[in-house]
C-alpha cells in the first residue's frame, strides 16, 4: 500500500493569547487559536467577500516554549504540521472529537512589534532523534543556505567541490534541532485517563509514534478536560 502524506501549511494570525501548560514529566505544551483569511469574488456581481477560517494548533517541547515566550494575540506566523484527530470526554461526560494541527515548524512573521523582541525570519522546528548535532538554543547549519556560509556538496563525478548558491540570497533562516526533545520518555501515568485518541487505544498502552527512528510528540496530548477552548 502506497504511503500517504499528512502535511498542513498555514500563514495567519493568533486570535488570542497562547494557552501554555506543562505535563507532569516536565514537557511543555502550548495551544494557539489561529485564523487564516481569504477573499472570494462573486462572479455575477463582482463583489468581494472575506472569509475567516479558525485553526486549533498544538505545539510541544521547545517549540511550545518559544511560542509561550514570543507569541501574542495578533502575531502573524507561518506553521507547518500534521492533522491529528482525537476523542475525549467533556465535563458533562459526553464523548467529543476534535481535529488539531500538531506543529512541527514555526516561523514568526510580521513586524517586530507584533512578537516581542524576537528577530523576524527565524524558523523553529521540533527536534527529531538522530538528526542534527546541536543542543537546544544552538543553531545547526542553515538549512536554506546563505551567501556567507554556502552548503558544500560532494560531486560523484570526481570534480572539485563546488559551493551551492543559496536559493534565498542573504536570508538567514535558522532552525534549532536537538538529539532529544524530552517527549519520548513521558510516562503513561502523566496522561489523563479521560482523554482517548481516535485510535481508541487505552492510555496505558499508548506510546509515542515512531517513524524512521525519529521521535514525535505523543498522540495523547494530555489536555485533560480543558479541550473546549472557544474560537
Amino acid at each position: 500500500m502506497a504511503r500517504g502524506v499528512n502535511k498542513v501549511i498555514l500563514i495567519g494570525n493568533l486570535g488570542d493569547e497562547p494557552l501554555c501548560r506543562t505535563t507532569h514529566s516536565g514537557c511543555s505544551v502550548t495551544n494557539i487559536s489561529m485564523v487564516t483569511n481569504e477573499v472570494r469574488r462573486n462572479i455575477d456581481t463582482g463583489e468581494t467577500t472575506e472569509y475567516a477560517e479558525w485553526h486549533r494548533v498544538v505545539m510541544w517541547g521547545k517549540l511550545a516554549d518559544i511560542a509561550k515566550q514570543y507569541l501574542h494575540k495578533g502575531s502573524q506566523i507561518y506553521v507547518e504540521g500534521k492533522l491529528r484527530t482525537r476523542s475525549f470526554m467533556d465535563k458533562q461526560g459526553q464523548k467529543r472529537s476534535v481535529t488539531e494541527i500538531v506543529a512541527d515548524e514555526m516561523q514568526i512573521l510580521g513586524s517586530r512589534s507584533q512578537s516581542s523582541s524576537l528577530p523576524q525570519g527565524n524558523s523553529y522546528r521540533n527536534p527529531r532523534f538522530n538528526q542534527g548535532n546541536s543542543v537546544y538554543g544552538q543553531p545547526n547549519q542553515n538549512v536554506y543556505g546563505s551567501a556567507s556560509q554556502p552548503i558544500m556538496t560532494q560531486p560523484q563525478t570526481g570534480y572539485a567541490q563546488t559551493p551551492m548558491q543559496s536559493p534565498y540570497g542573504q536570508s538567514q533562516v535558522n532552525t534549532y534541532d536537538s538529539m532529544d526533545n524530552g517527549m519520548s520518555s513521558i510516562p503513561d501515568d502523566d496522561m489523563d485517563p479521560g482523554v482517548k485518541y481516535n485510535n481508541m487505544r487505552d492510555e496505558d498502552n499508548a506510546q509515542p509514534s515512531q517513524r524512521n527512528g525519529a521521535g514525535e510528540p505523543p498522540l495523547n496530548n494530555d489536555f485533560g478536560n480543558n479541550d473546549d477552548i472557544p474560537f
